[in-house]
């Protein structure tokens, strides 16, 4: 489904992508939703009409990037041709022009721009995502996490940050110490600005999801997502992740565009979903929906609390894992091993006799489990925990 004022584009038959307001274009519908969104960001957050842009008056919407209007472009007062600003929607002098912004990118878990201007030094980084309810939701992660530091095994605590910090600075008021927090970002430029305001922090550079596969035990998760984590048919993602390998888990989503249910809808199922984990204990507040930087209801938060559970030697049992492919190096005969990701796959087998090791056995490339356990010498459960899945 496309936004308002949205149809598609074709050249003698050829589809060409879908074309907008102001002569907006985008190839697909994903990145037509996400100017549609900038323009009612500019339009009722920052109060700046894109019509105007049109006619030549600057933006101040730091995420737009208007396209040049077609014909000649206009002189300045010394006869030479002005150049469009991509990032201000207007002509200006050719000395004073401005490259086109870079593109964003769209991850499961990181939604911003990946190049930041030039700052001098000292220069606080913004804060992108500075709503109210942003805010709230900072304060009731870092609030419920102090709250339940003491039923967990350790302070260990994951997120979704920027180099602005804002949920870091949360944290740390709340009586964590740097080496506690776990800020997890796609962009390694983003997590080093971070990491040098706040040394002994641990950061990861990667998907989240993949991150917390790898401890089987936190205080704090929160999964900060643009992705709504279902199916165009209702169904959850494989990728959800067990919530309960958390004491405090939060969960943002987001609503894109109408798949046949409203964002209220999606924060019942959110709720829905968190109780459903057989270690659940409470939610201080249920999942709702809240408005986004759009300024239109289409973000869902969820909040919960579990009671991880102690896992003994015999409780890893026939557990899956996916055991990465340079822990053993090349050996002979891999290519008769089932691989996923970089990844073998197997499963426990057996608990050796002193309960400190673990034996595994391989899937085969047909997904049959061989007959024999490994050779190779059994694995720690404390190593194994990362490989879990």
């Amino acid at each position: 489904m496309l936004p308002p004022g949205w149809k598609r584009r074709t050249d003698f038959g050829v589809f060409k992508g879908y074309q907008g307001p102001y002569g907006h274009k985008a190839r697909t519908i994903d990145l037509a939703w996400d100017t549609f969104a900038d323009i009612q960001y500019a339009e009722h957050v920052k109060g700046t009409p894109y019509a105007e842009h049109a006619k030549g008056t600057p933006c101040k919407t730091p995420t737009c990037n208007h396209p040049k209007p077609r014909g000649r472009p206009p002189n300045d007062d010394k006869g030479k041709p002005r150049v469009w600003d991509h990032a201000r929607g207007c002509w200006v002098d050719a000395d004073k022009g401005s490259k086109r912004p870079a593109k964003r990118r769209r991850d499961n878990n990181y939604s911003s721009d990946t190049e930041e201007d030039p700052k001098e030094e000292g220069e606080e980084d913004p804060d992108r995502y500075d709503s109210m309810a942003k805010k709230s939701h900072r304060h009731e992660f870092a609030i419920n996490c102090a709250n339940k530091a003491s039923n967990s095994e350790g302070r260990d605590i994951l997120y979704l940050e920027t180099s602005a910090g804002m949920t870091t600075k949360m944290l740390l008021d709340n009586g964590f110490a740097a080496s506690d927090l776990h800020p997890c970002n796609h962009n390694d430029k983003e997590l080093a600005k971070l990491a040098k305001k706040h040394p002994g922090l641990h950061v990861h550079v990667g998907d989240i999801l993949e991150v917390y596969k790898q401890s089987r035990s936190w205080l704090g998760i929160w999964f900060d997502l643009e992705t709504s984590l279902l199916k165009a048919n209702g169904d959850w993602d494989e990728k959800v992740p067990i919530f309960s390998r958390a004491v405090v888990c939060a969960v943002t989503l987001t609503n894109p565009r109408n798949r046949g249910f409203t964002t209220d809808e999606l924060a019942k199922k959110l709720q829905e979903l968190m109780n459903s984990d057989d270690n659940y204990d409470m939610s201080p507040q249920m999942a709702r929906a809240y408005n986004g930087k759009s300024n239109m209801k289409n973000m869902v938060f969820g909040l919960a609390h579990y009671s991880p559970p102690v896992w003994h030697p015999l409780d890893y049992l026939y557990q899956r894992v996916h055991v990465p492919l340079n822990y053993y190096g090349k050996f002979e005969g891999i290519e008769e091993y089932k691989q996923v990701n970089g990844h073998l796959v197997a499963t426990v087998t057996r608990v050796s006799d002193d309960e400190k090791a673990l034996h595994l056995t391989y899937q085969d490339k047909h997904g049959v489990f061989f007959a024999n356990e490994d050779t190779d010498p059994p694995v720690a459960p404390d190593v194994l925990d990362q490989w879990i899945v």
